[in-house]
């Protein structure tokens, strides 16, 4: 992680975590129910 967040310009790894954490939660904001983000999930490839 610190390599990663030192290449693209973070302050650091926890500045970098943030990022990548918020922008894979937008791909949810628009889910209306617990099975849709699930479904989500999934075919992000973060459930099997």
């Amino acid at each position: 992680m610190k390599r990663c967040s030192d290449a693209a310009g973070y302050s650091g790894p926890q500045e970098f975590v943030e990022h990548v954490l918020e922008k894979e939660l937008a791909k949810l904001e628009d889910a209306q129910s617990d099975e849709e983000i699930v479904s989500k999930l999934k075919g992000l490839g973060y459930l099997e």
